[in-house]
């Protein structure tokens, strides 16, 4: 088998697994904090239009920093319009 088929192939498998699982946009993302940790965020994805009214918001808790880690790792925050 030519190798250069094979890493050819791997290659566009992996390219087209990527495009597959892209990251969600957040657009606007409420931060909760308890005692000075964080607790919860309320948020919102880039396909909604949302502005923070509560209508379409996520709310996600945090009952460790393991958690809120996991949250962010799967969220692109590079297009956030409001933060409060």
């Amino acid at each position: 088998m030519n190798l250069k088929l094979v890493c050819r192939d791997f290659y566009f498998a992996i390219e087209e697994n990527i495009q597959l699982l892209d990251r969600l946009n957040v657009t606007c993302i409420r931060i909760c904090y308890a005692k000075n940790k964080l607790s919860a965020a309320d948020f919102d994805l880039k396909s909604t239009e949302n502005t923070m009214t509560g209508e379409t918001l996520k709310h996600v808790e945090f009952s460790n920093d393991f958690e809120y880690e996991n949250f962010s790792k799967n969220k692109q925050f590079t297009e956030i319009k409001q933060l409060v």
